[in-house]
């Protein structure tokens, strides 16, 4: 029985870095994606919140260690090497002392975040000002928040009371990407309604009435979870690949013996190339769009 699960265990083993590699792949790709991002939404987010960026660098980071200890892990098991297994242990402890620290870090610091997200919000409504149809990225963000949420301001229209250029006009004018039609999505238009006094009120604005925390919160939640999902299931893997490891070297005289037995974990030369070719395409999914981007 004891010899039994010393010749699956080398083999369970190697199937959990395997798939600890490809999560690890999925991970630097969210980070990648956080930072490449052409989505005006996205650069909102990242300039609201400086934090966001160094999110997207611990997920590479953690990422990039994953795939590392996914080959160590592999490799151990491979060509019998002693201190790739005691590498891979190091790294592993490692790396869920710093997932668990992250964890903790991002849940505390969610209301802080939420609150920075506000007043970077209104800090652009006030500072909203295109000139000659050019305008800046956050202007382009906050059109872009607008118009594909179906909102307007933060809470709603009257948080574009502090818009200098809307001061200066009375109000006569309103924001064209709260509009209710889509005939222009940036800038100031004026009202249609020629009979509307010299200085008109927001309720006069032909526009929608929704803000746009809880869209941005919804669309928010939506990714984090992703992301938390895929974290957790990482996580849940290097805790058995752990689990494994010491197993492993727990019986270290007879894993000697048993490494090198044509009968435990050799694995066939037709599984090691589509291994190779799955971890490939793996790798074209998740990066090929970034590097389009980039191009």
């Amino acid at each position: 029985m004891g010899i039994c699960c010393m010749k699956v265990t080398p083999c369970l083993f190697f199937f959990f870095n395997h798939i600890l590699f490809i999560l690890g792949a999925l991970v630097v790709g969210f980070g990648i994606w956080i930072l490449m991002d052409v989505d005006p939404f996205s650069a909102f987010l990242q300039v609201s919140s400086p934090s966001i960026k160094w999110a997207a660098y611990v997920l590479i980071a953690v990422g990039g260690i994953t795939l590392l200890k996914g080959f160590l892990g592999c490799a151990s098991i491979l060509c019998g090497v002693q201190c790739f297994l005691g590498l891979y242990i190091i790294c592993l402890l490692l790396i869920i002392a710093c997932q668990i620290g992250t964890g903790i870090y991002v849940y505390s610091q969610e209301e802080s975040f939420k609150e920075k997200l506000a007043v970077a919000f209104g800090d652009f409504l006030q500072a909203y000002a295109p000139k000659n149809g050019t305008r800046e990225p956050m202007e382009i963000a906050l059109d872009f928040v607008q118009t594909n949420f179906s909102c307007c301001g933060w809470t709603g229209p009257e948080n574009w009371l502090v818009n200098k250029v809307l001061q200066e006009r009375n109000w006569t004018y309103y924001p064209c990407s709260c509009a209710n039609d889509t005939l222009h999505d940036f800038g100031f238009c004026p009202l249609p309604n020629t009979s509307v006094p010299h200085e008109a009120k927001v309720e006069d604005w032909p526009i929608r009435k929704e803000g746009c925390k809880d869209a941005v919160y919804k669309w928010m939640e939506g990714n984090f979870d992703i992301i938390l999902g895929v974290s957790i299931g990482l996580l849940i893997t290097e805790v058995l690949g752990m689990v494994l490891a010491l197993c492993i070297c727990k019986k270290k005289g007879i894993r000697r013996n048993l490494l090198h037995s044509s009968s435990v974990c050799m694995v066939p030369c037709s599984f090691i190339t589509s291994t190779a070719l799955d971890v490939i395409v793996h790798a074209l999914i998740y990066f090929g769009p970034f590097v389009t981007r980039l191009e």
